[in-house]
């Protein structure tokens, strides 16, 4: 039976290597490999703390392991998303110990569109030198899904764990949607940048998300202004920030952001934007 377990485990760590991604600290010093968590077929982090050490010949010899065969119970699972981009998905779990319990090893990986995720119960302390009541515990933790990268679509989840009343293992499961690829690469045309500039920011803003001018114009309003978007006094001092000049047909055309100062003394704020034709407010 053990020699089963370790042929199962061989396979499995070379479907580790396949899979392994940055949050999986594998360490290795003095021919010791210590790998945190593998994944199996039917389970992910199924072993954990997987000791490897290689010997004179040059043979890698299994030295010690855990199985997580114990999940927690599970109460419920709620999914938060965020509005801001790119997205971050959490799993806000709740659920309870029984005795000694204490909250183990959580070990998720993305299989085609579904999250699985394990949620472990570790060993409690010795029976034999420590006496544990029946008592149950509540529990709480938030798990981040990896979703940056992702495209666009439905994404479903499943949490493993234990029903508090009959004990048998169930999986939470729920689905949540990202309306497009969660990625900056996809939110970097100058155009949709322009478009997030809000009235009110300031000019350190600007630069953060279109980047220097490619000219400023320092002015000043004579008359009621014809650009709608600047609702300033006459006389007025502005600036007139222009990007993506371009002077080739019959007058310039160009992305415009006006400023305006604040009651702030020196403080500059955004009052209005415009594409095309490059006028003056005067």
């Amino acid at each position: 039976m053990q020699l089963v377990k370790i042929l199962a485990l061989l396979i499995a760590v070379a479907w580790f290597q396949k899979v392994a991604i940055a949050e999986d600290n594998v360490k290795y010093h003095d021919n010791i490999l210590i790998i945190p968590s593998v994944d199996i077929s039917e389970q992910v982090g199924r072993f954990q703390n997987v000791v490897f050490e290689r010997n004179e010949q040059g043979i890698w010899l299994l030295r010690d392991y855990q199985e997580t065969l114990k999940f927690t119970y599970i109460d419920n699972v709620n999914i938060v998303t965020t509005d801001s981009f790119p997205v971050q998905v959490f799993l806000q779990v709740s659920g309870h110990f029984i005795g000694c319990g204490l909250l183990g090893a959580i070990n998720k990986r993305l299989v085609g569109e579904q999250f699985e995720i394990s949620i472990n119960e570790a060993p409690g302390p010795d029976p034999l030198e420590f006496t544990c009541t029946a008592d149950i515990k509540q529990f709480k933790t938030t798990i981040a899904l990896p979703v940056y990268g992702l495209e666009a679509g439905i994404y479903s989840y499943k949490v493993n764990g234990r029903d508090l009343s009959s004990g048998e293992i169930i999986s939470p499961t729920g689905t949540f949607e990202l309306k497009k690829n969660n990625d900056t690469n996809e939110f970097t045309s100058f155009e949709e940048r322009f478009y997030t500039v809000q009235n009110g920011i300031s000019r350190q803003e600007v630069i953060k998300i279109l980047g220097v001018p490619q000219r400023i114009k320092n002015l000043k309003i004579q008359s009621t202004p014809f650009c709608i978007q600047v609702l300033l006094d006459v006389g007025s001092l502005y600036e007139q920030w222009e990007y993506g000049v371009d002077s080739s047909s019959q007058g310039s055309s160009a992305y415009v952001i006006w400023f305006s100062k604040s009651n702030t003394p020196s403080e500059w704020k955004t009052v209005g934007k415009g594409k095309g034709m490059v006028l003056s407010c005067i």
